[in-house]
């Protein structure tokens, strides 16, 4: 925020204290490092987000067989797990 207001105030000659050549790819590295730095932050969550979806849990599964109703447990995947289903915690 400092190097864009410092370029922008270069614009104004009263407030101008050197050329803006000068002050514009001091900018433009701390864009382009904020920009990458961002990215980097981007990918890690991602790659943490389909981490945890593919964690495996175990929900409880209404069934019916001859005997009458029944429940088991099935193991799903955390990104399967739906409102309302009961899930095993341990």
């Amino acid at each position: 925020m400092f190097f864009l207001l410092t370029c922008v105030s270069q614009f104004i000659p009263s407030f101008s204290v050197g050329l803006l050549m000068s002050f514009l790819p001091t900018l433009v590295i701390v864009v382009t490092f904020y920009l990458c730095k961002e990215a980097y932050d981007d990918i890690k969550r991602h790659r943490l987000d389909a981490q945890i979806n593919n964690e495996k849990f175990e929900r409880l599964v209404k069934i019916t067989n001859q005997g009458g109703p029944g429940v088991k447990l099935e193991q799903v995947a955390f990104k399967d797990i739906k409102v309302g289903d009961i899930v095993l915690l341990n």
